[in-house]
């Protein structure tokens, strides 16, 4: 029975040579920490001592091949995303179902607790007002987010605005002055170099 062999690249191939470079994209890797299966063949080995400075592989028996395999193929299978024009209803239903399943948990805990949930004249409170409570929290969140939604692409308000008009002037009135200041000279030296009597 043939073995497998599990590569894993550690290295990077960045400013190695053309061939080592092809040698691990050959391989089947493409990023660091990115593992592979391969048979155990005189081919793969040759690959593997010539880029055994970028990569590890150890033998792996073919039911540690058929688990690994089964767990990258879970990892490939993609989770069905709801699309177009109704996308958005469906999310916020599965959404809404998950929120009620919480609500019903909470619900069954409550009725599991009866002597927790008694009120002043010792009447165990039922589950609905549990869910209700959960259903008004939920209600109020999401209003919140719309509302701060609604609010982000807000205008400027009078005092901004005024705020910026005098800075821009002030700027303005800097700039004009800069230009009309007459330029200062510089005292001029005075020599230092003794001048002959004579």
């Amino acid at each position: 029975m043939s073995t497998t062999l599990r590569i894993t690249q550690v290295g990077s191939p960045i400013g190695r040579t053309e061939d080592q470079r092809a040698t691990v994209r050959s391989l089947g890797l493409r990023r660091i920490r990115h593992t592979v299966l391969q048979p155990d063949r005189p081919e793969i080995r040759g690959m593997l001592r010539k880029v055994s400075h970028l990569v590890t592989f150890e033998e792996i028996s073919a039911a540690e091949a058929d688990a690994f395999r089964a767990e990258a193929q879970a990892r490939r299978t993609p989770k069905a995303v709801p699309t177009g024009p109704r996308a958005k209803d469906v999310a916020r239903a599965a959404w809404k179902g998950a929120l009620a399943e919480k609500a019903a948990k909470a619900a069954k805990s409550a009725k599991a607790a009866p002597a927790a949930a008694a009120d002043e004249d010792g009447v165990t409170a039922s589950a609905e007002p549990v869910v209700e409570k959960a259903a008004k929290k939920v209600a109020k969140k999401t209003a919140a987010k719309k509302t701060a939604a609604k609010k982000a692409p807000a205008k400027k308000t009078a005092e901004k605005k005024t705020a910026e008009k005098k800075t821009a002037k002030k700027t303005a009135a800097k700039k004009t002055a800069a230009k009309k200041a007459p330029a200062k000279k510089a005292p001029a030296k005075k020599s230092t170099t003794k001048k002959s009597e004579g």
